[in-house]
């Protein structure tokens, strides 16, 4: 009978001795017992680079630190500058890299130091020496770089409160003035004081005071008192500015609705179609200028007809006791105020059936007038001419 044979290991470690003697036998490759020493030295390698890179974040290939390298030492403005606009992609990740961003806003390059100055904003937390930093190249003689730190400043939002009056003082040396009124608009709460300031301030070039009208409905309710106010300004552009502001608030500009049924009356039409969109924003809190409304949808401007109808639309349930003002509309001999008619009367729903009349019989008019221009190569034009005008 055959005795059992001994079943051969697979492992390279029972070929080493259990004496403590030293192993004369040769160890099969693929089994050395070294190797899982080695893949666990391998892997905290990789472990240790990937963990730096994430210290060192990336960009172009090359990481932080050494961008930071070539923003404080290389020669070459070129390069310099991509090392900001570096840092400027990477935002926060470049927290590391503020100083040699401030140390940039004083290069001899002004490329440069718009480039460090857009970079600051996004890479910086607003600390006092940062806004210190860029209010100071508020100052530079290139624009460009005063613009970019002004923008740059209105990244930081509230931190940025100590620059509120250097970017007001410095309004006039901005090609374009929405970067100064948008940036201090971005400051937030405690820029709006000194931007009503600014808007009341007849001395102020008046497209500044337009530009600050236009963002200071993101105020909310406190801006509804200055802008009121600026809506009797004997400037059409203001007063239009101030309007649509107005209406930008919405219906928390219901108090000053008296101020817009009065504005309907300004022999400026630019003023009179601001003040028919704000009436419209302020819904049926607005209905207090339902009939000046009426009034307007044969304005001389149709674009004044056009927002008028929207607004009476935007009354709903306000307009049913004005239906028979609406109806004598229908027989205007304005064709886009018919149309105009038309239109809100149709947002009324059931309760205007008694125009229903007028309505199919507006209808009719304008099929006769289509059939009688037929052989006309033009066309009917939209909406029609009323036929009392016909021959």
């Amino acid at each position: 009978m055959n005795e059992p044979t001994e079943k051969k290991s697979t492992s390279g470690l029972d070929a080493l001795p259990r004496d403590g003697t030293r192993c004369t036998r040769p160890i099969r490759p693929g089994c050395n017992p070294i190797f899982p020493l080695f893949l666990l030295c391998f892997t905290w390698t990789v472990a240790s680079t990937c963990a730096g890179a994430e210290d060192d974040p990336q960009f172009g290939g090359k990481p932080v630190s050494q961008w930071i390298e070539v923003a404080r030492s290389d020669t070459n403005p070129e390069r310099r500058r991509k090392a900001a606009f570096a840092f400027r992609m990477l935002g926060t990740e470049a927290r590391q890299a503020v100083p040699a961003l401030i140390a940039l806003l004083q290069d001899s390059d002004d490329r440069v130091r718009e480039a460090a100055a857009r970079a600051l904003g996004k890479v910086g937390s607003g600390r006092l020496k940062e806004v210190a930093a860029l209010v100071e190249s508020l100052d530079d003689e290139h624009p460009s770089v005063v613009e970019a730190a002004a923008a740059s400043l209105g990244e930081f939002g509230p931190a940025a409160q100590p620059a509120i009056e250097d970017l007001i003082e410095v309004t006039d040396r901005f090609i374009d003035l929405s970067v100064p009124v948008e940036s201090l608009c971005g400051i937030g709460e405690p820029a709006f004081k000194p931007l009503v300031r600014v808007l009341m301030d007849a001395q102020r070039p008046e497209r500044l005071r337009i530009h600050i009208a236009t963002v200071l409905p993101r105020y909310g309710e406190p801006a509804v008192e200055p802008l009121a106010e600026l809506a009797w300004t004997a400037s059409p552009a203001l007063r239009s500015k101030a309007l649509y502001g107005l209406g930008m608030v919405g219906p928390v500009a219901k108090e000053v609705v008296p101020t817009l049924i009065e504005a309907m009356q300004a022999p400026n039409s630019d003023v009179r179609l601001a003040a028919a969109y704000a009436i419209g924003e302020c819904g049926p809190e607005a209905k207090a200028a339902i009939p000046v409304l009426i009034d307007a949808l044969d304005d001389a401007d149709r674009r004044v007809g056009d927002d008028a109808a929207d607004a009476l639309a935007a009354m709903e349930a306000e307009l049913e006791p004005f239906i028979p003002q609406l109806i004598e509309c229908l027989l205007e001999e304005d064709a886009f105020a018919r149309h105009h008619a038309a239109k809100v009367i149709g947002t009324v729903g059931p309760a205007a059936q008694s125009a229903v009349p007028a309505l199919v019989e507006m209808l009719r008019e304008h099929r006769r007038v289509d059939t009688r221009r037929a052989g006309d190569d033009r066309g009917c034009c939209y909406p029609g001419s009323h036929p009392r005008t016909l021959a």
